[in-house]
């Protein structure tokens, strides 16, 4: 928040449902905390956190995701941290609220890599990426920023998000690009046919022999495993953070696509779909 020592961390699904149709979360996160600034020049950080939950609830269609408010009170000095919690895929009738007073790592796929909380929190985020990496997985990391929360100033980015690119270029190995150029208007829109081509030849190379058709990168792997075990798979794990870099440029700011990101993802794509064996 601008003008109160307050932030607000999220992990969960990236993009909800909003007047029926796919909208960033990030961006509604703004607008909700812009309002809740306008609105209240003292708030505390319980207020903030029930005032998003409220908000969020009413405003979101879809989506399932988490948020972490935490901050100083302006009056005492003290430090709080709340967890929202927003369900709306299941039969919740409204959204979580509760106060966290623990030091530890309650959400979020790399929690299962974190042995302990130490005192340096980025030492723990070092461990937990090699405990991934040795278990051949790949479910968080990249690229991270950090913020630091200091009552009763504003808080200061230590390492700031990045804009103007995705940042791909720390999730994928890099490759010549002198010979690949962008097919589409945009290299947000390259980024979007690029994955819709790699899920349509994924679906058609998992097509049982009965005809059947997986729509989903689960299903492809499910059919594949079942239907041509014999044939050599593709990495599942490329194939997944392939997905996953393909839905954050699907929902991100046109902007924060670059020219860059969208070569390199069209190369990555093209070496997994050539590499991929013929349909049954």
């Amino acid at each position: 928040m601008e003008s109160h020592p307050i932030a607000v961390a999220q992990v969960g699904a990236n993009s909800v449902k909003r007047n029926g149709r796919d909208s960033s979360l990030s961006c509604l996160l703004r607008e909700a905390l812009r309002l809740i600034e306008t609105e209240n020049s003292g708030m505390a950080v319980e207020h903030v956190a029930s005032a998003l939950a409220g908000r969020l609830w009413s405003t979101c269609e879809s989506g399932d995701f988490n948020l972490w408010v935490l901050g100083f009170e302006q009056a005492s000095g003290s430090a709080r941290i709340f967890r929202v919690g927003i369900c709306k895929s299941a039969a919740a009738h409204g959204p979580l609220v509760e106060s966290s007073d623990e030091k530890a790592i309650a959400d979020g796929s790399g929690k299962a890599f974190v042995n302990s909380i130490c005192g340096d929190l980025y030492a723990a985020f070092e461990t937990a990426l090699k405990s991934q990496q040795a278990a051949d997985e790949f479910t968080f990391g990249g690229h991270w920023h950090s913020l630091a929360i200091q009552g009763p100033r504003s808080p200061a980015w230590t390492r700031r998000p990045r804009t103007g690119t995705l940042g791909i270029q720390e999730l994928l190995e890099q490759r010549d690009l002198s010979c690949v150029s962008l097919s589409a208007a945009s290299p947000q829109e390259d980024i979007r046919a690029q994955m819709k081509q790699m899920k349509n030849a994924l679906s058609q190379r998992a097509q049982t022999e009965g005809g059947k058709r997986p729509r989903t990168i689960g299903g492809c792997m499910e059919h594949w495993e079942r239907s041509r075990p014999e044939k050599n798979p593709p990495n599942w794990n490329r194939v997944f953070r392939l997905v996953a870099i393909g839905d954050e440029a699907n929902i991100a700011d046109a902007d924060d696509v670059s020219d860059d990101d969208a070569v390199l993802y069209a190369t990555h794509v093209q070496e997994l779909t050539a590499s991929l064996p013929s349909p049954l």
